[in-house]
């Protein structure tokens, strides 16, 4: 991989979190060596989100969907959708990217703890009975989950 792209990747994911030390990345560390072992990073509750964290995990560790946003994320449809797109097909799309960003934390940051905020923060967008600090089922999440992955990738 292109260093510079390679040092992009970990800019862009460490900026996203404004907390490089939250990483374990001190100032001077290079940014082309991965934080930890890739993979192994935790994921913190965000208030009752364990249910999405057991799910994210799973998904974190597929293979195939792994592989498919580190080397073909060339073939996701574009970030960016028409101002006329509705509000749904909007948080649909941005739980997409949201996953794409997780994955790169998770799998080429080596991050120690990947944060899902943002992701956590779309599924609750799109599915209000996922909102509040109620029972959940990781189950029906990933399978929400899965549905929108589906909706959103192209033909």
């Amino acid at each position: 991989m292109n260093t510079r792209k390679r040092e992009d990747e970990c800019s862009s994911q460490l900026t996203k979190t404004d907390d490089r030390s939250a990483h374990g990345m001190s100032e001077g560390a290079d940014p082309n060596k991965p934080l930890g072992p890739l993979g192994l990073s935790g994921l913190p509750n965000l208030g009752n989100t364990c249910y999405i964290n057991s799910s994210l995990q799973a998904l974190l560790h597929t293979p195939a969907l792994v592989s498919f946003f580190l080397d073909y994320d060339i073939f996701l449809p574009p970030e960016n959708l028409p101002a006329d797109a509705t509000r749904v097909k909007k948080a649909q799309r941005r739980l997409l990217y949201s996953l794409k960003d997780l994955i790169h934390q998770v799998w080429r940051s080596g991050a120690r703890m990947a944060s899902p905020h943002d992701l956590v923060r779309d599924v609750m967008d799109l599915s209000p009975d996922f909102r509040g600090y109620g029972q959940q089922d990781a189950q029906e999440l990933l399978s929400r989950v899965l549905r929108i992955l589906h909706d959103e990738m192209p033909d």
